[in-house]
């Protein structure tokens, strides 16, 4: 194939529809129109001599050979980016790039306002959106940058993410003020005999500390109450006798704002570790590299 007569603009395009599964989204990603993204996909068959995306009654489903050139595009893509913005400074007061995040309930809680008030100190034009974990899609959607960053128990799996730990969290267990049966302190043997609200959630990483180390006593902990997030958690708490238990800094911050008495674990050595994860092709882009330094940053002072 001579490369003189294939427009190279047309990889863009297609890592646009593999990334988006459909025509439109795929053009307002790169900034084309419909029509025109619908020509160069003409021409990108034409060249690859392949139909690489069929219609379907949910959008554009890639062709197997599609799908074989979606890894080695997607790098060719990676590297052009990165060798055009090394030692390129990222202005915050600039940019107006909207940065996709997953904090988890412990990120909105802890990290999201001190980094609200980072960016607002430094004037940054830059925006912040915040997702949802969405188990099984995750990692498909940082490949294709849908979700920059992800704030977790545990870095995430596989050679294509790179990870930071950023801190280390004690556990802190809640009761509300008036607990009828704890007062000034909390022990091992109250924290058995309470019923314990906990959180289901798949990779529920934050619980398993405390069912290894119960099991190595020999003991258990009775769960008498389910929920999906830490957020609802005060409220339970507050309006009745159970006990839940969650980072430190999350527990500091719901016991300053309801009527809820916290303690440390009565459990030596939990430590809950807090990873900030993104996928290796945004390693060197400078402003992702930026915003991973300040959310570093921000989480060394708290």
């Amino acid at each position: 194939m001579n490369l003189r007569s294939v427009d190279l603009n047309l990889l863009t395009v297609f890592d646009a529809i593999m990334a988006e599964q459909n025509l439109s989204r795929a053009a307002d990603r790169i900034g084309m129109s419909q029509p025109a993204i619908s020509n160069a996909l003409a021409r990108l068959r034409h060249v690859l001599k392949d139909d690489l995306f069929v219609r379907t009654g949910h959008g554009m489903r890639a062709t197997p050979r599609a799908q074989e050139l979606a890894k080695p595009i997607r790098k060719i893509l990676d590297m052009v980016v990165t060798t055009l913005t090394q030692g390129v400074e990222f202005d915050c007061t600039c940019s107006e790039r909207v940065f996709n995040l997953v904090l988890s309930d412990y990120g909105e809680v802890v990290v999201l306002a001190p980094l609200m008030d980072w960016l607002d100190t430094l004037g940054a034009k830059v925006r912040i959106n915040v997702e949802t974990y969405m188990q099984g899609e995750l990692q498909e959607k940082m490949r294709f940058g849908k979700i920059d960053l992800c704030l977790w128990t545990e870095p995430l799996p596989g050679e294509a993410f790179n990870s930071q730990l950023l801190l280390k969290e004690e556990l802190y267990s809640m009761v509300r003020r008036d607990h009828p049966r704890v007062g000034n302190q909390l022990t091992l043997e109250q924290y058995l005999t309470l019923k314990h609200l906990v959180l289901e959630w798949p990779d529920a990483d934050d619980l398993r500390p405390v069912e290894r180390r119960l099991e190595a006593l020999g003991v258990s902990r009775e769960y008498y109450l389910h929920v999906h997030s830490f957020f609802s958690m005060p409220w339970i708490v507050a309006g009745s006798n159970v006990v839940c238990t969650m980072p430190s800094r999350m527990a500091r911050t719901f016991s300053a704002l309801h009527p809820l008495k916290c303690f440390k674990t009565p459990l030596e050595g939990l430590e809950i570790p807090i990873h900030l994860s993104w996928h290796q092709r945004f390693q060197h882009d400078p402003a992702h590299q930026w915003l991973r330094n300040g959310i570093a940053s921000i989480c060394a002072r708290l």
